[in-house]
C-alpha cells in the first residue's frame, strides 16, 4: 500500500479537506454524534460557498464574516448562528493547525441577554406548600422535593442531578455535593 504524503501548500477543495478533517475525526474516536453534528454544518457552510472547487487557501475571516451575515440576513437568531460557528470553527482550525489555510480567528456573534422572569413571593409560597401524600402521585411529590430542595440550597440543576446514593447521610442529615466543571477547549 502505497501512502501519499500530503504537501502543506497544496491546494486542496474544501471537501477534500472535510474528508481528511472526517477521517481524522474517526481516528480520536469523536463519537457518532459529533461526526454527524459538524457534517449537518458542513453542509450549510458548502452551501453558502456554492463552488465545488473553492480552494482551502481562500479560507479567511473575510468569508466567515459573509457567512455570518447571510445566516443574519436570513434572521436566524445569534444562538443558531453561533452553533453554526462552533460546529465549523473545530473543522477551521484543524485546517489552520495543518497549514491548509491562514490563520485567523474567529469570533462568536454576541447573543442578547435574556432576562428570565422569576417567581413571585405568592408563587414561591404555592410552589413550596407540601402536598399531601395520601393524595397525591409521586411526580407530584417528587417535584415539590426538588423544588424545596433548590430554593433551600441554592444548588445549580446540574449539581442535583449528579448527586449519587453514595452522596448521602441520612443520619446525620448531609449531602456531600461535587461540583462537576465543563472544561472547554
Amino acid at each position: 500500500m502505497k501512502i501519499k504524503m500530503s504537501k502543506k501548500d497544496e491546494k486542496f477543495t474544501l471537501d477534500e479537506l472535510f474528508e481528511r478533517y472526517q477521517k481524522q475525526s474517526k481516528i480520536r474516536n469523536l463519537s457518532e454524534y459529533t461526526i454527524q453534528y459538524q457534517k449537518n454544518y458542513f453542509k450549510k457552510f458548502k452551501k453558502f460557498i456554492n463552488d465545488d472547487d473553492f480552494s482551502s487557501s481562500y479560507i479567511n475571516m473575510d468569508i466567515i464574516d459573509d457567512y455570518i451575515y447571510d445566516m443574519m440576513e436570513k434572521d436566524n437568531k445569534a444562538k443558531s448562528i453561533n452553533t453554526a460557528l462552533i460546529a465549523l470553527n473545530a473543522f477551521l482550525h484543524w485546517c489552520m493547525d495543518n497549514g491548509y489555510c491562514e490563520r485567523f480567528k474567529t469570533k462568536l456573534v454576541k447573543e442578547d441577554e435574556i432576562i428570565k422572569e422569576t417567581y413571585s413571593d405568592e408563587q414561591l409560597k404555592i410552589l413550596l406548600i407540601k402536598p399531601d401524600t395520601n393524595k397525591t402521585s409521586f411526580a407530584i411529590y417528587r417535584n415539590w422535593v426538588i423544588v424545596s430542595y433548590l430554593y433551600s440550597t441554592g444548588n445549580r440543576t446540574n449539581t442535583v442531578i449528579n448527586i449519587k446514593i453514595k452522596d448521602l447521610d441520612l443520619e446525620n442529615q448531609m449531602i456531600c455535593l461535587i461540583e462537576y466543571l465543563l472544561i472547554k477547549r
